[in-house]
């Protein structure tokens, strides 16, 4: 370590001066070695940490590289840049955001990397008090068709004729299939 421990000093000394570094010509799975390797194990970085990217496509490989590292790895998209995107929204990326802010109210202390874009951190995001809502339904319970509807979508479900998402369901007279955000479908 000792033959590197002259550049350890002078990154540390830009991290506490709070000076800008800028890592440039390498690749996003080395960008992830040296994140982990360097930063996080030599450098004692937090254990949390964001990083946002210019675009979906970089931060989809940054996402991809870092796995390999960190289990707790969370991607917070945007809306892409399809150009009907702030027409027709993607009802998948829309409950990955769901399910990542989920995942932060729910246990907020837990130690995790966030990687998402600039425009996914503009969107407006819903308020915490959206996330404390829950309820359960047992197969012995009895509910109204409408009351279920009304409750589903009040949890910000979709009404869909198929059931193909995370966060929609289908209503066939009194049978019911829905997709919960953090399971598998439900029929």
């Amino acid at each position: 370590m000792s033959d590197f421990s002259s550049i350890i000093n002078n990154v540390k000394s830009i991290f506490k001066s709070n000076n800008v570094a800028k890592l440039s010509g390498v690749d996003f799975s080395t960008w992830s070695f040296i994140y982990f390797n360097f930063f996080k194990k030599v450098l004692n970085f937090s254990d949390s940490d964001v990083f946002v990217f210019r675009n979906e496509e970089q931060a989809e490989k940054a996402y991809e590289s870092l796995k390999q590292y960190q289990k707790e790895i969370l991607f917070f998209p945007g809306l892409s840049d399809n150009p009907f995107s702030s027409i027709i929204q993607s009802e998948a990326a829309l409950y990955k955001r769901q399910l990542v802010l989920q995942s932060l109210v729910s246990n907020p202390s837990a130690k995790r990397v966030i990687v998402t874009t600039y425009s996914a951190m503009q969107l407006k995001l819903p308020p915490k008090e959206h996330f404390q809502k829950s309820f359960k339904i047992e197969i012995s319970d009895i509910i109204s068709p409408e009351d279920l509807a009304l409750k589903l979508s009040s949890f910000g479900y979709s009404k869909s004729p198929t059931v193909e998402e995370p966060g929609v369901f289908s209503k066939k007279g009194e049978i019911f299939d829905i997709f919960p955000l953090d399971g598998d479908p439900v029929f």
